[in-house]
């Protein structure tokens, strides 16, 4: 807030906080904090001090000072509210902050108490349902929701906001589908309806429906990132890789615009004699799968230089070397380069077919005196390596790991016949204990990508066993990249770099894709990879089986092995 206010002379607190309150309708938040304080310095009584306070509150939420906000409501519930509904008020408000910082649990107790006195409204509902939501209580999260759907006045926007924004997060996409459609009829120009239904059957799988409602979406507004960005995903799942990527470029504020450290966005131009910063983004599993492109620029440019989060600088210290690009891991200085991007923008400049071309992979090689090490340490005879869980903070999470319990038949199928090895590091390890399987795994979370650097010994692993499964996770991208025997587990749908069907993936051709026929069906997937690794360890040359999908004949298991890399 900013700007002064001319605060009356020789006004009473009660007619201070009637022109407050005027000033906090229209906006004037500046105005009406300096009023409130004005009538303060007065000496109001108790319950009119709360009052001010109160109105105070709401200039310093709607200018974004929650902590402010927050404590001038507890200073007026300290003291004499004037009735229940302005207590009610109170509380909503510390709720509505306790809920913007993401404590959802406090701001469900303090929407609570507003309900205690007496809020019932669809604005009290709202938050409520959000606050639930946030602490994924989500059948209450949507019963709530619903309570303000039906406490709002028809098509209120902010509420109908919050009841798809409740049943996205709780994966309920249909019923999502169906409310955006009952809406519809009557609100055909909400471009904001339009994106939430094109990302709903996006989330389903339903990638044409996403594709003509998000078309939809941006002919009402044609600069909306979340329906470009959607767009973008939606087209990238259908294989429309130029297409894809050139809406993606929406996926961030100022993604492929903004200035970074000093420089300018780099828009495809000559790099003859440019020092060009690329960017890092989003997970690791992301980093890794498009550092590809950064030796491909790398050979336009005079210098790059490849900023990576710390934890990864030691894995992809060997491409850059190759690659003849540099690495950094902090601020790499104001000015410093000619010309910045992000890493997942270098697609769309370079054009994606570049990822395919001859020498792109592998481009990750284990460090020889790692594999050495490992290779001493393993035991000897069959071994197969395993994940089951990636990243809880990401939002798909809970839908793309699979519980080590589901994963038991294929234990039980190759007991004693196959050592199996756990990778499973941090998240998802505490299932082990449980595990009736616990015996036949080796457990290398304590021994494995210590001292900060994570994946080298991962790696160094995974070029030694005979076989890798794992979930869609960052671990999926690492062994790609290096060219290991992989098999991925897929939930349904797949991310979009998994495309719509089929075993394989142009990406990494080391991969095969073991899909979900339906959302939720490991089941299937488990019984399809039982079938395909009986056949692989009858196999005598199982890193071609493990490469390749469908039935091989004992010809052609017997076919001489590809070397794809190093340890293999």
């Amino acid at each position: 807030m900013t700007g002064g206010a001319r605060v009356p002379a020789r006004l009473d607190p009660a007619a201070l906080l009637a022109r407050a309150t005027a000033d906090l309708a229209k906006g004037r938040l500046h105005r009406a904090a300096e009023l409130v304080g004005a009538a303060l310095n007065a000496g109001p009584a108790p319950a009119l001090a709360a009052q001010l306070r109160l109105v105070r509150a709401g200039a310093w939420f709607q200018a974004g000072q929650l902590d402010k906000a927050e404590l001038e409501c507890r200073r007026a519930l300290a003291g004499p509210v004037d009735g229940t509904a302005s207590a009610a008020h109170a509380h909503l408000m510390v709720a509505r902050c306790l809920l913007q910082r993401g404590a959802g649990a406090e701001a469900v107790t303090a929407t609570e108490s507003a309900f205690a006195r007496g809020a019932d409204g669809a604005s009290a509902w709202q938050t409520y349902a959000r606050a639930l939501s946030l602490e994924r209580r989500h059948r209450a999260a949507i019963q709530a929701a619903w309570t303000a759907h039906g406490r709002a006045p028809p098509h209120e926007p902010a509420v109908r906001r919050t009841l798809i924004d409740v049943l996205v997060s709780a994966g309920e996409h249909g019923e999502a589908i169906r409310f955006i459609e009952a809406e519809l009829p009557s609100q055909a120009a909400d471009a904001a309806l339009w994106t939430s239904l094109g990302l709903s059957h996006d989330a389903l799988g339903h990638s044409e429906a996403a594709v003509a409602a998000l078309r939809q979406a941006i002919s009402l507004d044609p600069g909306r990132a979340d329906a470009n960005c959607g767009l973008g995903m939606a087209l990238l799942r259908l294989g429309d890789l130029p297409q894809g990527f050139r809406h993606n470029e929406h996926r961030q504020k100022d993604a492929g615009a903004g200035w970074r450290f000093g420089a300018p966005p780099w828009r495809g131009q000559p790099l003859d004699r440019a020092h060009l910063l690329v960017l890092a983004e989003q997970g690791f599993g992301d980093t890794i799968q498009f550092s590809r492109f950064v030796p491909m620029v790398g050979r336009r440019a005079a210098q790059v230089t490849f900023l990576v989060p710390p934890a990864l600088v030691r894995l992809l210290s060997g491409a850059a070397t190759a690659g003849r690009f540099a690495l950094a891991s902090g601020h790499p200085g104001f000015g410093t380069a000619d010309v910045q991007t992000l890493v997942m923008s270098l697609p769309h400049w370079l054009g994606p077919a570049s990822a395919f071309g001859a020498g792109a992979l592998p481009w990750l090689r284990p460090e020889p005196d790692r594999v050495l090490r490992w290779r001493a340490a393993l035991p000897a005879g069959p071994t197969i390596a395993i994940s089951w869980q990636g990243n809880p903070q990401y939002a798909g999470e809970p839908w793309r790991s699979i519980p080590l319990s589901r994963l038991e038949p294929l234990f039980a199928l190759t007991r004693q016949r196959v050592t199996w090895l756990s990778l499973q590091k941090h998240f998802g390890r505490e299932q082990l204990a449980a595990s009736p399987a616990a015996g036949q795994l080796i457990d290398l979370a304590d021994r494995i990508d210590g001292a900060g650097d994570a994946f080298v010994d991962s790696l160094a692993i995974l070029s030694l066993v005979d076989l890798f499964i794992t979930t869609d996770s960052a671990l999926a991208h690492l062994a790609g990249s290096a060219g290991i025997p992989t098999w991925v587990l897929l939930s349904h749908p797949a991310d979009w770099r998994w495309g719509t069907s089929g075993e394989t993936t142009a990406w990494y051709p080391a991969l095969r894709l073991f899909r979900q026929a339906r959302g939720g069906d490991w089941d299937g997937v488990i019984a399809e990879v039982g079938e395909a690794l009986g056949a692989f360890l009858a196999c005598p040359r199982r890193d071609q089986l493990a490469r390749h999908s469908g039935s091989k004949s004992a010809a052609e298991c017997a076919t001489p092995p590809q070397v794809v890399g190093a340890g293999a």
